[in-house]
C-alpha cells in the first residue's frame, strides 16, 4: 500500500513543479519586458503642414504635436524638435530648431528660389529620438517645382522612365517550415511607392503551377500553401497591367520550427501554433502581446499532437496595433506578427460657416466646435489651413489620427491610411490584415529584452533647452582630449556663459536656454591652449531606406502652376515686408549667470582716463592689478572676508586670476584686456567671492560691458572658435490683408493668395468652441478649411469644411 501512494505523490509533485516553472517563465517575460520598456521612453511626432505642393519661393508652415507614451498624450521630455526637408539624396536643403511647449510647436521654412523641382521628404525628430531608428521619426513626401526654369531630366525623373516594380514575400510569424501549411502576404509596388494591380502563379522547383494569386487591394494579398521537402525552391512569376514579367523566389522554407496562425471571429482571437515532427510533445510555447509596449497578453499553452493554441477576447488588447510574440521553451523568440484593433475616434470637429459660397474679398466667419463621439464639448489643442483645391492641391488622405495609430507603427509608407481606419466590411478587414503582415516591425530587439541589455543612449533629451555639443581634441596628435574646461558664451549685453569639462572622449555639451534665432557663438580652451573644439552638427546624420520616388508633372498642371506662379510673385512684390515679420521670444532672464553683481561701475559716472590699467588702479579697489614677468594679472577681493576683517584679515584677494568677461566672453590673457580701449567700456561689474558655474570654480568675476556688446573690435585669443549659429527658430506672423469699409477695402492691389489662413495655435476651452476669420481673394474656385488638433487627454482628430469664391 506504502507503494501505491508513493507514485502519485511524485507525479503531482512534479506536475506542480512543472506548473510553477512555467509560470515562473511567463512572469520573467512579463518581468524583462516591463524593465525594458521603463527605460526606453518613447516620443513621437507628427507635422501638420499648411499644404504639400509648394512652389519655389513659397513659405511653408507648419505645427508640430508631441506625443509621449503609449497614450498619446500631447506633451513631451524634450522641448526642441528638428526638422528638416531632405531631397533625394538626403541633402538637407532646409532645416529648423522648433521650441516645444505643452506639446507642441510652429513655424516656418522659406524655400529657396534657387530649389529644384522634385519630391522632398519632410522629417522631424527629438534629440532622445536619435538614439533610436531613423525610421522613427515622423516623415512625409513634399513637392515643390520651380517655375522659373524648365524641369530637368534629373528633376523629372526621365531616368526612370522604365516601369519599375518592388515584390516582397512574408510568411505569417516570419517563417515557411516544411510540410506546415503556411499563410503567405505579397505586396508589389511601382517607383512612387504605389501598389500595383497583377496576377501570378507560384511554382516549385520542377516548374508545376501550384496556385494563381492577385492582389486584394494597394497591391497587397496573401495565399496558403504547404511547402514540402525536396519540393524548392519556390518561385513566383507576376505579370503586372503593363506587360512586365517579374521573377521572385519565395522565402526558403526552414526543416524545422513553428507557423502561427492568428484568425478573428465574432469578438475573439485565436492564435494557432504548428509544429513540425521535431516539436516535443507538451514542450510549452508562450505568447506574449503588447499593445504600444503596454502588455495585454502573456500566457503558456502545451503542444499536443505538434498543435497549440491560444484563445483571447478581443476587449483585452488595446486599441491600434498590437504585437503577439511566440517564445520557445527556451524563452527564445520563434515567430511574430501583428493585428490592428479600429480605434473609435474620440474627437470630432465641426466648422461651421454662415454661406457655403462668397464673393472676391469678402470676409468668411467660421465657428470650431470640438466635442467627443458622446456629443459633448472638449477642449483641443488645433491647427488649421484653408487653401485652394486645384490639380496640384487635393484634400490630404493622412492626418493626425491615422498617424498616431497606424502609419507611426508600420514601416515604409502606406497608400491612403484613412482607407484602413474609415472602411468596414471583409473585405476592409481583410486588406488591413495584409498591411500588419507586409509592414509589420518593432521598436526593439528582443535579445535586448530578455538579456536585460541595457539600451545605448548617446542623446539625453533636451528637457530644458537645446543642447550645443562638440568635441575636444589635440592640436598636435588629433585625439580626443579628456577633463579639458571649455567655454561657450554668446556675445552681448546679456550675457550668456556655458561651461563644460570634456569626458573621456573629448565630448563636451552646454545647455542653451531659451537660446533664439542666429547669434555669433565662441568656444574657447583656454590661454595659449593646444586644443582644438569643433561644435558637432546637431540634426541626425541616418535616414530611413525608404527611397523617395523621382517627381512627375501632372498633364493638366500647366494652368495651376501659371497661376500659382503669378501669385507667389505678386505677393512677394507687395507684400514682401509683412511676410519677414517675426514675433519677438519671450525675452529670457536678462539678469547675468552671476545674478547680482558686488560692485557696479558705469564708468561715465567718473573722470573717463585712457587707458583699461588707469581705470583699475585708480576706480577699482575690489581688483589689485599686477604686473609679473611683462604680464598683467588680475587679483579679485573676497569681499565676505573683507566684511569680516576688513583689509588686515586673512586672504582678502584670491590668489588666482578672476574669471575675466568682455560682453559675456572669457579673456585668459590679462594683458589684452589692459590693452583694450576703456572709452569703448560702459559699464564694469565684479562679484568678490568664489563662484561656481558648472565644472567652472572661478576665484570672483570681473565683467566689462562694451557700449554696442559686440566686443567692438576685441581680438580674441587666436585659439578660438568663432561661428554663426541659428538657435530656437524665431515665430514668423502669418500675414493676410483685412479688407473693410474703407480705405483698405477699396485696395486694388492684386490679392492671388491660395492659402487664406494659417494658425498653428488655435485652442478651444471647455465649451469647446472658436471662432476664426479670414478674407477670401481675387481667385475664384474651390476652398478647403482643414483642421488638426488634439485633446489634452491624447485623442486626436481631423474635420474639414468646403466653400466656394465666385468670381
Amino acid at each position: 500500500m506504502k507503494t501505491s501512494f508513493k507514485l502519485p505523490a511524485c507525479l503531482i509533485f512534479l506536475c506542480l513543479f512543472a506548473a510553477v516553472d512555467t509560470a515562473a517563465q511567463v512572469d520573467t517575460l512579463v518581468d524583462r519586458f516591463s524593465g525594458y520598456r521603463e527605460k526606453n521612453l518613447q516620443e513621437r511626432l507628427y507635422v501638420h503642414t499648411d499644404r504639400s505642393f509648394y512652389l519655389s519661393g513659397e513659405i511653408l508652415w507648419f505645427k508640430i504635436y508631441a506625443v509621449a507614451g503609449p497614450v498619446n498624450f500631447p506633451d513631451s521630455l524634450s522641448k526642441v524638435a528638428y526638422l528638416e526637408v531632405l531631397d533625394r539624396e538626403n541633402n538637407a536643403v532646409m532645416q529648423a530648431k522648433v521650441a516645444l511647449k505643452g506639446g507642441s510647436g510652429s513655424g516656418s521654412l522659406d524655400i529657396p528660389f534657387g530649389l529644384s523641382s522634385g519630391n522632398y521628404r519632410l522629417r522631424a525628430y527629438t534629440r532622445w529620438m536619435k538614439n533610436f531608428s531613423p525610421e522613427y521619426y515622423f516623415e512625409k513626401e513634399l513637392r515643390v517645382v520651380n517655375t522659373t526654369r524648365a524641369l530637368s531630366p534629373a528633376e523629372t525623373g526621365a531616368q526612370e522612365a522604365q516601369p519599375s516594380y518592388d515584390l516582397q514575400f512574408f510568411p505569417e510569424g516570419g517563417d515557411l517550415v516544411q510540410g506546415l501549411r503556411s499563410r503567405v502576404a505579397f505586396k508589389i509596388t511601382d517607383r512612387q511607392g504605389k501598389g500595383v494591380e497583377f496576377r501570378g502563379i507560384l511554382i516549385n522547383g520542377g516548374g508545376d503551377t501550384l496556385l494563381t494569386f492577385r492582389p486584394l487591394k494597394y497591391g497587397m494579398g496573401s495565399f496558403f500553401f504547404t511547402p514540402l521537402t525536396g519540393e524548392g525552391p519556390y518561385t513566383a512569376l507576376v505579370r503586372t497591367h503593363n506587360g512586365e514579367v517579374l521573377s521572385r523566389r519565395l522565402p526558403e522554407a526552414r526543416g524545422k520550427g513553428y507557423v502561427m496562425k492568428l484568425e478573428e471571429k465574432e469578438g475573439k482571437i485565436s492564435v494557432t501554433v504548428n509544429g513540425n515532427d521535431q516539436v516535443a510533445e507538451d514542450a510549452p510555447v508562450y505568447l506574449l502581446a503588447h499593445t504600444r509596449q503596454r502588455i495585454r497578453v502573456a500566457e503558456m499553452q502545451a503542444f499536443q499532437n505538434g498543435r497549440a493554441a491560444f484563445g483571447i477576447e478581443k476587449a483585452r488588447l488595446g486599441e491600434g496595433i498590437s504585437h503577439f510574440t511566440l517564445f520557445n521553451a527556451s524563452l527564445q523568440p520563434v515567430s511574430e506578427r501583428l493585428y490592428f484593433r479600429r480605434p473609435e475616434k474620440e474627437l470630432f470637429f465641426e466648422p461651421a460657416a454662415a454661406e457655403r459660397e462668397y464673393g472676391q474679398r469678402a470676409r468668411v466667419s467660421l465657428e470650431i466646435n470640438t466635442r467627443n463621439a458622446a456629443g459633448k464639448d472638449i477642449p483641443a489643442d488645433m491647427s488649421v489651413a484653408v487653401y485652394r483645391l486645384d490639380s496640384l492641391e487635393k484634400e490630404p488622405q493622412a492626418d493626425i489620427f491615422s498617424w498616431l495609430w497606424l502609419s507611426s507603427d508600420l514601416q515604409g509608407k502606406i497608400e491612403d491610411p484613412e482607407y484602413y481606419l474609415q472602411a468596414r466590411g471583409p473585405e476592409a478587414d481583410e486588406a488591413l490584415d495584409n498591411l500588419m503582415l507586409t509592414q509589420g516591425w518593432r521598436r526593439f530587439k528582443w535579445e535586448d529584452v530578455l538579456q536585460r541589455r541595457p539600451p545605448l543612449l548617446s542623446y539625453a533629451p533636451e528637457y530644458q533647452g537645446h543642447i550645443v555639443t562638440g568635441k575636444v581634441t589635440d592640436i598636435n596628435s588629433g585625439k580626443p582630449a579628456p577633463a579639458v574646461m571649455t567655454y561657450l558664451s554668446v556675445p552681448g549685453k546679456h550675457i550668456c556663459l556655458k561651461c563644460s569639462s570634456s569626458d573621456g572622449q573629448g565630448r563636451v555639451q552646454f545647455t542653451m536656454q531659451d537660446f533664439y534665432g542666429p547669434a555669433e557663438l565662441v568656444v574657447q580652451t583656454g590661454r595659449d591652449s593646444t586644443k582644438l573644439v569643433q561644435v558637432t552638427n546637431p540634426f541626425s546624420e541616418v535616414y530611413a531606406p525608404t527611397p523617395l520616388p523621382a517627381y512627375s508633372p501632372g498633364g493638366d498642371a500647366e494652368d495651376a502652376l501659371s497661376l500659382r506662379h503669378k501669385a507667389m510673385h505678386i505677393q512677394r512684390t507687395y507684400s514682401g515686408p509683412a511676410l519677414q515679420q517675426f514675433l519677438p521670444p519671450a525675452r529670457r532672464d536678462s539678469m547675468p549667470f552671476y545674478y547680482q553683481a558686488d560692485k557696479v561701475y558705469r564708468l561715465d559716472d567718473y573722470v573717463r582716463f585712457t587707458t583699461m590699467e588707469e581705470v583699475m588702479r585708480e576706480y577699482v579697489p575690489e581688483v589689485i592689478v599686477r604686473k609679473r614677468a611683462g604680464d598683467f594679472r588680475f587679483m579679485a577681493m573676497n569681499i565676505p572676508v573683507f566684511q569680516l576683517y576688513g583689509n588686515s584679515g586673512p586672504n582678502v584677494f584670491f590668489q588666482e586670476d578672476p574669471l575675466v568677461l568682455l560682453d559675456g566672453v572669457p579673456v585668459f590673457d590679462i594683458n589684452r584686456i589692459i590693452s583694450y580701449d576703456p572709452l569703448k567700456v560702459e559699464k564694469l561689474e565684479v562679484v568678490g567671492s568664489k563662484y561656481y558655474l558648472g565644472p567652472l570654480a572661478a576665484e570672483g568675476i570681473v565683467s566689462y560691458t562694451t557700449y554696442k556688446g559686440n566686443l567692438e573690435g576685441f581680438r580674441l585669443d587666436p585659439g578660438s572658435l568663432v561661428m554663426d549659429y541659428e538657435g530656437l527658430q524665431l515665430q514668423r506672423e502669418f500675414y493676410a490683408p483685412a479688407y473693410g469699409s474703407g480705405a483698405a477695402g477699396s485696395e486694388r492691389l492684386p490679392d492671388f493668395r491660395s492659402l487664406l489662413f494659417w494658425s498653428p495655435d488655435v485652442r478651444t476651452g471647455r465649451q469647446g468652441a472658436k471662432a476664426i476669420s479670414f478674407y477670401t481673394s481675387d481667385i475664384p474656385g474651390n476652398y478647403l478649411v482643414f483642421i488638426q488638433g488634439i485633446t489634452p487627454g491624447g485623442h486626436a482628430g481631423s474635420g474639414s469644411f468646403r466653400f466656394r469664391v465666385a468670381e
